[in-house]
């Protein structure tokens, strides 16, 4: 017997050498499939769930492994082994399969060649053995326009956003970091007329070392690759695309200052936040990275709200047709996500053997 929580499902073997699988999550603990074509030969000995819940693997003392379709019913491959197998257990990702036999003080590791090729489905049925190549399935990047698409990135992408000053804040080192003076490998000297005096670094001026904080800031402002994305392509019809795809390859802390950029104190102008929320807008209508035009949408209206914002109906406007079409776009999706589970509720509410 061996139970698979997440889809909740139990597998039990029987003394007829057949096979059947049970839901548990249901009050009536019902059969959903039954294994009597194909059946081993002799006493099973283990049986393991795929994590997917999708294949089963049974062993026996028959020396044979047998892999079981749950979806269709059917016995898609057998594995024979010198050795019958008593114990088995699958990795957690499904990539590795671990075995012990008789006769055999150690454990066996297989790999599963399905996660790293085309799968290859055997039937077992045919008498010819063909093989059905299934290939490298490719999924669109979106499968409706009725349904949202998110972007596929890690979390840590996207999710911080609003929070980067307090993680700052937390990675601030308590004391500050001393690091040594280093005395020049030559000493610069100045000739006079006992000879020569050495130089103090520390007595020139500050002015001729560094520039100053408003040349810094003049040389700061033009380098946002945002602002020249949104300046030279107002009229493109992919500028949305555009900019997501730039703001993909950022780090977060890149994506915030690109925003900032966007502000007239940082060089920016409120035409080119106009044009930013457009584009935000756009990509709304697209219904694709829904989670990262969210998180873009939050940080924007965080950065730019008390000072900016509020104070242009403009902005104010254009962010509440926003929000309201992203809360229109979610309440859409909510309800169809309600509908799906009422259906899956359902469908395992019917008898099925």
């Amino acid at each position: 017997m061996i139970v698979h929580r997440d889809s909740g499902l139990i597998s039990l073997a029987f003394n007829d050498y057949t096979i059947k699988i049970y839901d548990f999550d249901t009050m009536t603990f019902k059969c959903i499939r039954t294994f009597t074509d194909h059946i081993h030969t002799n006493d099973i000995t283990a049986l393991a769930f795929m994590p997917d819940a999708r294949w089963l693997l049974s062993t026996s003392l028959d020396k044979t492994m047998r892999i079981w379709d749950i979806p269709s019913g059917q016995l898609i491959d057998m594995i024979e082994f010198d050795q019958a197998i008593i114990t088995l257990a699958v990795s957690p990702n499904g990539d590795m399969l671990a075995t012990g036999h008789t006769d055999a003080l150690g454990v066996y590791l297989w790999s599963n060649r399905s996660m790293f090729v085309g799968s290859t489905i055997g039937s077992i049925i045919d008498i010819d053995k063909e093989q059905l190549l299934v290939g490298e399935f490719q999924s669109p990047e979106q499968i409706s326009k009725n349904l949202i698409t998110l972007s596929s990135l890690p979390e840590s992408k996207w999710k911080n956003l609003l929070v980067l000053d307090t993680i700052r804040q937390r990675n601030k080192p308590k004391t500050p970091i001393n690091i040594p003076k280093q005395a020049p490998f030559f000493l610069p000297t100045v000739s006079n007329l006992r000879g020569f005096v050495f130089i103090n670094p520390d007595d020139e001026n500050e002015t001729n070392k560094k520039p100053s904080h408003i040349s810094q800031i003049q040389q700061f402002l033009y380098q946002s690759s945002l602002t020249n994305l949104l300046d030279h392509q107002k009229s493109n019809s992919s500028l949305s695309n555009d900019v997501i795809h730039l703001l993909k390859d950022l780090g977060m802390a890149k994506i915030e200052y690109e925003l900032r950029c966007l502000s007239p104190e940082q060089g920016g102008s409120v035409e080119r936040m106009l044009i930013f929320l457009d584009v935000l807008n756009q990509g709304f209508d697209y219904k694709q990275n829904y989670d990262l035009i969210s998180s873009y949408l939050a940080l924007f209206i965080q950065l730019h709200g008390t000072n900016i914002i509020w104070k242009n109906e403009e902005l104010i406007e254009k962010i509440r047709k926003i929000q309201l079409k992203q809360k229109d776009t979610w309440m859409n999706i909510q309800r169809q996500l309600n509908t799906s589970i009422a259906l899956v509720k359902y469908i395992k509410s019917v008898t099925t053997i």
